[in-house]
């Protein structure tokens, strides 16, 4: 738990702890606001509740947010094969460096989803992949792109299937 906490501050930006920060002090902020309205009971149980929703979901949700425009990129599956002999898929693709920040880490990942002729059905099997593999590429500058190649293994799955691919860089 402690090497997770440590990696995850080593990774953070400025920006992060601004989020943070700000995130913080709001929440302090609408605290003393409904003490010092706590005469007016409806007031202040709305803005308490405000405030632990703020602390909890501004954070979260402001730093996926933040993350995806401040390290925007995009993957392109170009070649895919379903071996015959080995159970497994091999994914080929290039990942595009969009941002104005060059990456010094990006997980690829591959996620496979059923398919199914219902539209109901694939709605459902898109909510949820059965079976996925990351790789990691280290330092893409800005603008660059890289070729990455995936293996997804063991895979025993006989239906149809789609591949999608994303990308978490830093």
């Amino acid at each position: 738990m402690q090497a997770k906490l440590t990696a995850i501050v080593e990774n953070m930006i400025f920006y992060d702890y601004m989020l943070f920060g700000g995130s913080f002090l709001l929440f302090i902020f609408l605290i003393v606001i409904a003490l010092l309205a706590r005469k007016r009971m409806g007031i202040s149980v709305t803005l308490i509740t405000l405030a632990f929703l703020q602390i909890l979901l501004a954070p979260t949700l402001g730093y996926k947010e933040m993350h995806k425009h401040l390290y925007k990129n995009q993957t392109v599956i170009t070649k895919e094969n379903k071996l015959q002999f080995s159970k497994a898929i091999i994914v080929e693709g290039e990942l595009s460096n969009l941002s104005q920040y060059d990456f010094k880490s990006c997980t690829i990942t591959a996620e496979v989803y059923k398919t199914s002729q219902n539209q109901i059905k694939n709605a459902i099997y898109s909510l949820r992949s059965f079976d996925r593999a990351s790789v990691v590429e280290e330092s893409i500058a800005i603008g660059g792109k890289r070729a990455f190649r995936i293996i997804i293994e063991p895979f025993l799955y006989e239906g149809s299937y789609k591949i999608k691919t994303g990308a978490e860089c830093r």
